[in-house]
């Protein structure tokens, strides 16, 4: 009988070595995966009762997992994921040019769009609330959606643009905007989340795009027919002078408060910057107390969202420099926010009266 020779002492112990490195890569990343889970769990609520109800496992095996006694099953990690809304492929991903996104379709018909944004935007709301550390920067190359919130009429002409223009919808290609049409199924959705925008500190990043695209929209659409009459469109630069003389309010005053309200809100809670040197780019960074997020826009108004710690603080280092290479027109800088807030009425009323003939 034919034996295989007995393997080399310093062979046994490479293998020995090797197994025991594979096993710890196990546990660091299941350990790694608990206290990223740990993070998303409210202070009141009990990570060992999680994991058993989750589970259905007892409270001595929910122990032995998060000890890394045992390891996690595919399922179970699977069910975990899922529940807590975490990214396995974050965790264990080794080459860092491979970056994790979750994809936010908000295509397809404007207004359900927007029912699907409100559902978004109420449920981050809530979660930064609830954080003792929070702000939130805005970069975007059109004023935030949140401002137009108390004029619906402006908000229903964006809702019309992007449904007939940029993703021409069949169903919106005939129709005509005006405002003498009932948009009061919009003030339903808005007022929460107003009220949630409100409360975050944050900053905002304009250039010369964000504040002259409604206006460029707007004359677009006369020129090509799309206003059931002249006098729609004038009404439109009129609601739009106004969002930007409570916008300059606001800017001075240093904090949101709801248009046509006593001046009240939280002091230092809304700076603004205004960069003419860079185009920027279309960037929603959400710093909370254990983690940020960073949002980014594709194909017009689709999110591609990630928590990747690299990205985000990337993200957070290049939108912090654009700001200090802007002017700051909040607060106390007078001269820079009245300058700038005066050239875009001038060039509001200037549409008006061309509209006028």
């Amino acid at each position: 009988m034919i034996t295989s020779p007995a393997p080399p002492q310093a062979l046994i112990c490479i293998i020995t070595i090797q197994g025991k490195a594979e096993m710890n890569q196990v546990i660091s990343t299941q350990l790694m995966f608990f206290d990223v889970l740990k993070k998303r769990l409210p202070a009141n609520l009990s990570l060992v009762h999680e994991l058993s109800e989750l589970l259905g496992i007892s409270y001595d095996s929910a122990y032995r997992r998060l000890r890394g006694e045992k390891d996690l099953s595919i399922e179970e990690l699977r069910r975990l994921c899922i529940h807590y809304d975490i990214s396995f492929d974050s965790l264990i991903n080794i080459d860092h040019r491979h970056k994790v996104f979750n994809s936010i379709d908000l295509q397809g018909d404007s207004f359900n769009y927007y029912t699907k944004l409100s559902a978004i935007v109420k449920d981050v709301s809530k979660k930064v609330l609830d954080c003792q550390y929070k702000d939130v920067i805005f970069c975007t190359k059109e004023i935030s959606l949140f401002h137009f919130i108390p004029f619906p009429e402006l908000l229903a002409f964006k809702l019309f643009f992007w449904s007939r223009i940029q993703y021409r919808l069949s169903e919106r290609q005939d129709r005509r905007f005006s405002t003498a049409d009932d948009y009061s199924g919009l003030l339903g959705l808005n007022q929460e989340i107003y009220a949630y925008y409100l409360h975050i500190p944050k900053y905002e990043i304009w250039c010369n795009e964000t504040l002259q695209c409604t206006l460029r929209q707007i004359s677009y659409c006369w020129e090509s027919g799309f206003f059931a009459d002249v006098r729609d469109a004038i009404y439109l630069c009129e609601l739009l002078e106004q969002l930007y003389s409570h916008l300059k309010i606001q800017a001075e005053a240093g904090y949101n408060f709801p248009y046509g309200s006593e001046h009240s809100g939280i002091d230092n809670s809304f700076s603004v910057y205004y960069n003419d040197v860079f185009l920027v780019d279309c960037t929603i960074l959400i710093n909370t107390d254990h983690r940020m997020t960073a949002y980014l826009t594709y194909n017009g108004l689709n999110l591609l969202a990630t928590q990747d710690a690299e990205i985000c603080l990337q993200i957070e280092q290049s939108l912090r420099n654009t700001m200090q290479s802007g002017v700051l027109i909040s607060g106390t800088s007078a001269k820079e926010r009245n300058h700038l807030f005066k050239g875009l009425i001038d060039d509001i009323r200037a549409l008006k009266e061309s509209l006028r003939g």
